[in-house]
């Protein structure tokens, strides 16, 4: 059995392309702390780097923003994409997180399944069409 610093926590290393200027994702501005991933487009770079709807976000480059609000973690998502070549994103699906209750600090990133946004957007990421409904 997996310990919960294991138990479906996802690293997703996150790319913009030159094509698709913005990671392609949203924070649900209502969550106080954790903060969730409110939305993803279907054909961006955290669609391609394994983010998922409903995700709390425990670390943005492997700064804890586990008990952060939305301001300081889209702070922290910022300052990030503008300094470096990637936003590095741990998370955990939200049941998951709820079933865990406290989490294990200081995380365990080795242990984490690891994604990634490739290098440049997928030949069926361009041909997707733009602002369709995604069915879950």
């Amino acid at each position: 059995m997996k310990s919960n610093t294991e138990s479906n926590i996802r690293l997703c290393r996150l790319r913009t392309w030159p094509d698709y200027k913005t990671l392609g994702f949203a924070l649900d501005q209502a969550s106080t702390s954790p903060v969730a991933i409110k939305s993803i487009e279907s054909n961006s770079p955290a669609a391609a780097g394994g983010l998922r709807m409903r995700d709390i976000i425990l670390c943005v480059n492997r700064q804890d923003v586990s008990e952060s609000g939305t301001r300081e973690v889209t702070a922290a998502i910022k300052n990030a994409r503008d300094t470096g070549d990637y936003v590095e994103l741990l998370v955990i699906d939200d049941i998951s997180y709820d079933e865990l209750g406290d989490l294990i600090r200081p995380f365990n990133f080795e242990k984490a399944e690891k994604f990634s946004t490739p290098a440049k957007m997928p030949s069926d990421y361009k041909n997707f069409p733009k602002n369709t409904p995604r069915t879950c």
